[in-house]
């Protein structure tokens, strides 16, 4: 799945997540598509995301503490 944006001040930006970046895997599971994320994120409500993208044909590791947003 590719990433098309990424905000400005957001734990994904801080984590060094970055536009174009595809994203492989979360929690060591496949992603493929924006539900096998959300799947992620919501069943497993994780303090932290470990996550594998390609970046100019590179394979990274990032982790990304998430936090809940302002109302």
């Amino acid at each position: 799945m590719r990433i098309l944006g990424v905000e400005a001040g957001t734990a994904a930006r801080e984590a060094g997540l970055e536009e174009q970046d595809v994203l492989l895997s979360a929690n060591g599971g496949a992603i493929h598509t924006l539900d096998d994320l959300q799947r992620v994120l919501v069943l497993s409500r994780p303090t932290e995301i470990g996550l594998e993208v390609l970046r100019h044909g590179e394979r990274r590791r990032l982790v990304i503490q998430p936090r809940s947003l302002a109302a």
